[in-house]
């Protein structure tokens, strides 16, 4: 999914990938992936986004975020739509 970017970085838009596992929704879903690699203004990177992986011939950046710790995953209130909140809430903070 083409996504606008607009925050911190030089990419005016970035792709972004969700692994949604087979026991979904059962299985928390807690990961998400870029396509380009982003980093903070001041070039450094991002704590938790190291690792890559391939996706469709490009390699995406994983940035590794949960809900946080009062909030866990529940099957039956939590959906795609939950963790797209917390992509966007991660992108919006850490991404300055």
């Amino acid at each position: 999914m083409a996504t606008p970017f607009l925050r911190g970085d030089n990419h005016a838009q970035i792709d972004l990938a969700v692994e949604i596992p087979t026991t979904y929704p059962d299985a928390q879903l807690d990961m998400f992936y870029v396509y380009p690699a982003l980093t903070l203004a001041n070039g450094k990177s991002i704590s938790q986004t190291q690792c890559q992986a391939n996706i469709l011939g490009n390699s995406y950046q994983r940035w590794r975020r949960h809900l946080n710790g009062t909030t866990r995953w529940n099957p039956l209130t939590d959906s795609v739509t939950t963790h797209l909140a917390v992509v966007e809430e991660s992108l919006l903070r850490e991404v300055e």
